[in-house]
């Protein structure tokens, strides 16, 4: 497994994305499609002896069974880690650069099976770890690079597998790591060990190269989404003072400085990381966690819109035996 920063309670860390908007869904902020949601993906970024994901459908519970996509012949998820949806219903998943090997995403239709092999392959070249994805509301894709630190925009339409180069760079001053759009097209963007204490950047659309301000109170901020009121939730680590939480910026606290006025712990058992959210059509969240054999999985926190408090337990904590030896969960989608 890649190591990362002792400020992350995996030591490995994107993504946002991981996305769930699809082509039912045309606002960034939403996260929800406007049908009902049929299945869900996730990825076992360190599953031994080949990476892979899984899905099943909805809706998840403890004794849910699910079909096992391995790296095989004819795909290679190697240590895959972010996923997004894109308009045309395609399953993205990002592949760690390794043994010389580019960053790469594996592009899939839906449903998958067992032997699912990408309908289109794209390469990265320079970037060295983008730890999440998201879909602007123009088709253009967006990757949070943790190592480098930067985030990159690739202009779309993607109809033909090769290389892809940012048409436009942004430095938010550390690691970026998660990745979300509010409903006016503003970026946001987990700022992890940056100058000065951790952060969430916001670059105001039309997005320029310049960060427009920062929302502070954060510590190894990981996976962000946005719900369909407009709140903010923010994946944070064991850094934060109360353990690995999950933090919410209610709509009407997301300017210059603002801090969470919501702090959730519970559940989270110290040591997971809240790499990536989804929602589903009902706005059930669901929190993959990358940490620890015993608290990695899949968490899904039940209308959070509505409810979401500072002791709100998960409704259900889904773990298989692929999740418990690859000890993470790090992309998350649902379609």
């Amino acid at each position: 497994m890649r190591s990362r920063s002792t400020s992350f309670a995996l030591a490995g860390l994107a993504g946002v994305l991981t996305l769930v908007t699809s082509g039912c869904n045309t606002t960034p902020a939403l996260n929800l499609t406007h049908h009902a949601a049929q299945a869900i993906y996730w990825d076992l970024f360190a599953q031994s002896p080949e990476p892979g994901m899984e899905e099943t459908k909805l809706p998840l519970t403890v004794a849910s069974s699910v079909t096992d996509i391995q790296s095989n012949g004819t795909n290679l998820l190697r240590e895959s880690n972010a996923m997004a949806i894109d308009s045309m219903d395609r399953l993205w998943v990002m592949s760690f650069p390794t043994q010389g090997e580019p960053e790469q995403a594996e592009v899939f239709t839906l449903p998958l099976t067992q032997e699912s092999a990408p309908v289109l392959t794209f390469t990265f070249p320079g970037a060295n770890d983008i730890s999440s994805i998201e879909f602007d509301a123009n088709g253009n894709l967006w990757g949070a690079d943790f190592d480098i630190g930067d985030v990159y925009e690739f202009a779309g339409p993607f109809t033909t597998s090769g290389a892809l180069d940012p048409a436009v760079t942004l430095a938010p001053g550390g690691h970026a790591s998660g990745l979300a759009f509010d409903s006016h097209g503003d970026l946001f963007v987990s700022n992890g060990l940056s100058t000065g204490s951790d952060s969430i950047a916001v670059y105001s659309a039309p997005i320029g190269n310049a960060v427009s301000y920062y929302l502070d109170g954060v510590s190894g901020p990981g996976g962000l989404i946005f719900d369909s009121l407009g709140d903010l939730y923010v994946g944070n680590d064991t850094d934060n003072g109360v353990g690995a939480a999950i933090d919410r910026f209610s709509a009407g606290n997301q300017a210059s400085g603002d801090t969470p006025d919501i702090v959730d712990p519970t559940g989270m058992n110290g040591q997971p990381y809240a790499a990536a959210f989804a929602f589903d059509s009902e706005g059930n969240l669901y929190d993959a966690d990358c940490g620890n054999t015993a608290a990695t999985g899949v968490r899904v926190y039940a209308a959070v819109a509505t409810s979401f408090s500072s002791t709100e337990a998960p409704s259900i904590h889904f773990q298989d035996g692929n999740i418990t030896t690859a000890s993470c969960v790090w992309g998350i989608a649902i379609h």
